[in-house]
C-alpha cells in the first residue's frame, strides 16, 4: 500500500489523471506485488508561477514521490524506477522529464487505524 504523490507544473496531466493513476497502480502491482487499487495516488498540479524548477528542468517535469515500507533491495528499487518511468512514457511523458524519489517509512513510523503498521497483516509481501 504505497502512497504516491505526483507533482508537476501546470495542468497538462489533469486530463490524463485516470490513465495516470492506473499506470502507476499497475507499476506498483507488477514490481512490489501489492494488490491492485491498494495504493493512495495523488496528483498535484502546481501553478507555474508558484514553483521554481532547477536549471535545465523542463516545465513539463513529473516528480513521483513514493512512500513505502522499507526492505526492498536495490534491484527491486531499480525495477520500480524503470516501470514507473515506462508507465508514464506510455502516456507520452518523455523519460528525461520523470524523477522518482522513494521514501522508506519504518513499520513503527507508519500508523494505520491507530496501530503501527508492524501489527497489521497486509496480505502481500512487505519485502519482495
Amino acid at each position: 500500500m504505497p502512497y504516491v504523490r505526483i507533482e508537476t507544473g501546470g495542468d497538462w496531466l489533469k486530463p490524463r489523471a485516470a490513465a495516470l493513476f492506473d499506470a502507476i497502480d499497475g507499476a506498483l502491482t507488477t514490481v512490489l506485488k501489492v494488490p491492485p487499487n491498494d495504493s493512495l495516488i495523488r496528483l498535484h498540479c502546481h501553478d507555474p508561477a508558484m514553483i521554481r524548477l532547477p536549471r535545465g528542468v523542463d516545465a513539463d517535469f513529473v516528480l513521483l514521490e513514493v512512500a513505502l515500507f522499507p526492505g526492498r533491495n536495490a534491484d527491486t528499487k531499480a525495477a520500480l524506477y524503470r516501470e514507473l518511468t515506462a508507465a508514464l512514457g506510455r502516456l507520452g511523458v518523455t523519460e528525461s522529464r520523470v524523477t522518482v524519489a522513494l521514501y522508506e517509512v519504518g513499520l513503527d513510523d507508519w500508523g494505520i487505524g491507530g496501530r503501527p503498521a508492524g501489527e497489521i497483516q497486509f496480505g502481500f509481501p512487505l519485502q519482495p
